[in-house]
């Protein structure tokens, strides 16, 4: 079986694979791709008319239906997480199958949805950054004290993976959830201890709106201008799904006006180009999932960019 590991070399490559790992792969025969980058789409076309069993991972350009028809592809192996923006529906119709990362990561993002939670709401930016870099005991930006998760009412923003374990987990704060989906499962619903409820009603009535939406054209900034200018101040917004659910040009006029928080983990271009507007915000800055070092703005934008 032919094998080709698509990930360039680099950092993510060897966040998911180590010498050992590569060697493995090379001793079955497999195919590396030992340049810097992805491959074009030509390139892509091309090597798929012998390739078998392909791996892939953050970052691999777009699989359409047309760069398969001819190929010898079988097996898709993806070692991120959704395959909704690395895939399209045909190409199960034309009986390749598509394995992915996805339950596996889903926890982690699961337990960072709920660190950023507790993150916001206890003003740990705030008063970190001005005992720290300061050395203010109290901080003004910090007055008025802290909230906790607590007993809180959560907004999840679509049903999947990742929110079945933002759910389970949240039990143990004694969280009271409600969820949005186009598809209502009332077994679900009463398996997790939730309740459905509209866009509105979420973006009016909850403290923390978690959004976990995958990306497709028909969710394009589902989470609208309209449904943005409902948040308060009190609230805060939570996006670890994809950037481009949200309306981030909305988002970050808002934010300049102070109309609400945000813990933001994924963004319309990653990295974020120099001078984007968010960087502007002066926001606080955490790096990676581990939440270190941070540096106090009174925005309310957290920007949590990923280590791979």
């Amino acid at each position: 079986m032919k094998i080709f590991v698509a990930m360039p070399r680099g950092k993510v490559r060897d966040s998911y694979m180590d010498e050992a790992v590569i060697n493995r792969f090379k001793a079955h025969g497999a195919e590396i791709n030992e340049m810097d980058r992805q491959l074009t789409e030509a390139e892509f076309i091309e090597k798929m008319k012998t390739t078998e069993v392909l791996v892939t991972g953050w970052g691999h350009l777009d699989i359409k239906a047309h760069m398969v028809k001819d190929s010898a592809l079988k097996l898709i192996v993806h070692t991120g997480g959704s395959v909704g923006a690395l895939t399209e529906p045909e190409l199960f119709d034309m009986g390749i199958r598509v394995l992915t990362g996805n339950e596996y990561f889903a926890e982690s993002v699961a337990e960072g949805t709920i660190a950023y939670c507790l993150y916001a709401l206890r003003k740990m930016p705030q008063y970190s950054g001005a005992l720290s870099m300061r050395g203010e005991w109290k901080s003004e930006e910090g007055d008025g004290g802290t909230e906790g998760l607590l007993d809180q009412t959560v907004g999840i923003i679509s049903v999947g993976a990742i929110s079945k374990h933002v759910l389970r987990i949240g039990k143990a704060f004694h969280l009271k959830f409600k969820v949005f989906s186009t598809r209502r499962d009332e077994k679900l619903a009463e398996e997790y201890g939730f309740t459905y409820a509209s866009l509105e009603e979420i973006f009016t009535t909850c403290k923390v709106v978690s959004v976990h939406t995958a990306a497709s054209a028909a969710t394009r900034h589902m989470i609208n201008r309209e449904l943005l200018s409902l948040l308060k101040p009190h609230q805060i917004l939570i996006n670890t799904s994809r950037g481009m659910v949200i309306d981030e040009d909305a988002m970050v006029e808002m934010l300049q006006q102070k109309r609400f928080r945000a813990v933001l983990d994924v963004y319309n271009q990653e990295p974020l180009p120099a001078g984007h507007p968010l960087i502007g915000l002066d926001s606080r800055t955490a790096v990676g999932r581990r939440l270190t070092g941070v540096s106090p703005s009174p925005m309310g934008c957290w920007m949590i960019s990923k280590v791979s």
